[in-house]
Parts: C-alpha cells; structure tokens; sequence
C-alpha cells in the first residue's frame, strides 16, 4: 500500500492551492511549484492529494485554464514517469480536469475506469459480495477489481487490483484458480483471501489448501489452512501462521489486536472519505477492539473514546487524530 504524504507536506500544497486559485494567471507560479514539487516524492504525493479533494468543493471546469496550467507544472519535467502517466491517464479519458496519481489511486474516477474495464469492482469505502454461477461465493473489498472466466472449461479469476475472499464450491470437472500479477492459486477445496499490495501477492488460507504458482519461477507450493504467504513472480516468502482464525473485513469490521494507532489509521483510512492521518505524538499508542468499516466517523469516535486522542479537523478536507488537550 502506498504510504499517504505527511501533514505538513499536505499543508504546503495546500497553501499552493490558494495561491493559484487566488490569480488569475498561474504564470507567477508554476516555477516555484514545480520545484517545490521536485524536491521530494513526498510533496507530489500532497500536491496530488490536493488536486483529488479540491474537486469535492469546487465543480470541475473542462475549459479552466488554471486546471490546464496545473496539470502542465505536473507533467512538464520529460524524465519523470509519474507525471508522463498522469498526462497519459489524462489524454486517454478526454477529462481537463486535474489528474494526479493520487486522484487516480484514492477516487471515485479510478472505480468508474475499473468498473469499465473489470466484470466486479468494489468502490471506494465499500465491501462487495456475490456468487458465481457455481455457488461459489465471494467478498471484494474497497478499491478492488476481479475479472472471472466461469466457462464450462474453466473458473479463473484474476484479482486485477486490491483484495478478495472467496468461499469455493466443489466441481470435479473444473478447477478453480485466481491469478495476480505475481502468479496463479489452485484452490484445492477451500476458503481463502487474496490481496496485492506494493507488487506482491498475499495468500491466507483459512480452509482447506492452496496451490501457488509464481509467474517466472516452475516451482510449486502448498499453503494449508491456518497459513498465509507472501510471494513475488520470481521467489516465494516465508509461510507464517494466521493471527486470526477468520477475518474481520468481509464482515465490516476492522479487528485490532494491540495495534499502533499509526496502523490502525492506515487501515481505517482506506474506507475513510478525505485525508485521514496520525500524529506521531500518539501513533505509538496501541489499538484493541473491533471497529465498523461501513461507518468510519463511528470507528473514530469510539476511539476517541477508549484512547486519549481527539480528531483535529485542521483543513476542510483532513482529519488528524491527535492527542487530546489537556
């Protein structure tokens, strides 16, 4: 998963944000913030992050011309792939609108292109549930994308984004297996989740077994129940055993185990409309408790409740759990 861009870095572009709303030319700008945006990963990541929530106040405008100088400043510096994606994403769905990585990666407008191109998507925040026509059963969580071939021959998913759990029904006559970038599972009668984070698969085994066969490599292994592995196209992880005999997820819920609260944002984030972030004056503390997904404004409150933190609403678009006053 990709690590979201400081406060302070967010801060910073949202001051570059006012400055270029507030002119009616970007031409006093661009230069200063393209170098600000040059000087870490980190500040594009907030720039981006930026553009993606300022569409939720401000309509977009396909013929604006601070939009069109905008994404110019992102994507002017030729050797910088990112911003070369961005132009291209942009070009190829006929938007002017401002298209970061981030907005692509954090929006509504990414699960609208999944939803194009995939034949099951979860959207942002939500947790997906359906049945092939086997009777298997299967749970997308948010920002997830499944493509299936459940033919009389085959049943082949491919986990095209995000993660899934699935609950295999027997059939002699056709295995079932789910694909990733980094290689393909047979299920060998059984229930079990797959996610891809940061170009890697990740399998737990919850029942029965499962085969994996990485993309470049001809070796073979079997993951049992009680199991989860990490694996590449090219080498497998170490196998460990599962924290917890089921998962929460597919249920709604965020299960926390004395977890730092730096992770636990992390998590709950990703169902959380807007910028959500951690103070490092309490990312330390530790988080115990089951907490709902579908509704996040609730999952804080309850750990407002039980930590001592209060949330911060330091722009009109982030939350801060912070330490409380006093």
């Amino acid at each position: 998963m990709t690590s979201k861009p400081g406060f302070a870095a967010l801060q910073q572009a949202a001051n570059w944000y006012a400055k270029i709303q507030g002119v009616a030319s970007l031409q006093t700008y661009p230069a200063a913030l393209q170098h600000w945006l040059e000087e870490s990963q980190e500040n594009q990541q907030a720039w981006q992050y930026v553009l993606n929530i300022s569409q939720h106040f401000t309509p977009l405008r396909e013929n604006d011309a601070r939009q069109t100088a905008a994404l110019t400043v992102l994507t002017r510096t030729p050797h910088n792939a990112g911003r070369r994606q961005v132009l291209k994403m942009a070009t190829w769905i006929s938007v002017g609108s401002l298209l970061g990585w981030g907005y692509w990666r954090h929006t509504p407008l990414r699960n609208q292109v999944l939803a194009w191109c995939a034949d099951y998507h979860s959207p942002h925040g939500k947790i997906t549930q359906f049945t092939l026509s086997d009777g298997s059963r299967i749970w997308l969580d948010t920002d997830s994308a499944m493509n299936v071939d459940d033919s009389q021959t085959q049943r082949a998913l491919l986990l095209l984004n995000g993660r899934m759990m699935i609950e295999t029904t027997a059939d002699p006559q056709r295995s079932l297996t789910v694909s990733t970038s980094q290689g393909k599972m047979r299920a060998l009668g059984t229930r079990f989740s797959v996610q891809t984070p940061n170009g890697a698969t990740v399998l737990q085994v919850y029942q029965g077994a499962v085969e994996v066969s990485p993309t470049a490599i001809s070796d073979k292994m079997i993951i049992k129940a009680g199991q989860a592995i990490t694996f590449r196209q090219d080498a497998f992880g170490t196998v460990a055993p599962l924290r917890h005999t089921e998962p929460a997820w597919p249920s709604g819920l965020l299960q926390a185990d004395n977890l730092p609260l730096s992770e636990f944002i992390e998590k709950l984030s990703a169902y959380h409309s807007g910028y959500l972030g951690c103070d490092p004056a309490v990312a330390s503390l530790t988080v115990t408790g089951t907490f709902p997904l579908h509704d996040t404004d609730m999952a804080l409150e309850m750990l407002t409740n039980v930590l001592p933190v209060q949330l911060n609403h330091q722009l009109l678009w982030g939350l801060m759990v912070a330490p409380r006053d006093g």
